[in-house]
């Protein structure tokens, strides 16, 4: 009778219901964490364009100066330059969101 009213005591254990709130909360979080990464990659994207832009109007101004040594040699360097920085700074917008969001390139 004793092991009856154990085995019956271990199936009506209490369990308590899970909160919608929590469940509503962990979906709007991780909503927001999907619009931040949309949002990044939308700024990644929008800088590829933005640097061969930039890129374009410096090769162009380049162009002008075709009669003067001097202004290209000053002008290709600032091209290298402007390549190197632009280089690394999406490298590291890149490792920022494989970090963040586990996005391979």
């Amino acid at each position: 009778m004793k092991t009856a009213a154990n085995q019956n005591q271990t199936k009506n254990i209490y369990e308590p219901p899970i909160q919608i709130s929590t469940i509503k909360f962990q979906i709007d979080q991780k909503a927001q964490q999907y619009i931040l990464m949309i949002n990044n990659l939308k700024i990644v994207f929008l800088m590829k364009k933005q640097r061969r832009k930039y890129f374009l109007n410096l090769i162009q101004t380049f162009l002008l100066f075709k009669n003067n040594l001097n202004h290209q040699i000053i002008f290709l360097f600032l091209i290298l330059w402007f390549l190197f920085l632009y280089k690394t700074l999406e490298q590291l917008i890149y490792q920022q969101l494989f970090k963040t969001y586990q996005i391979y390139f």
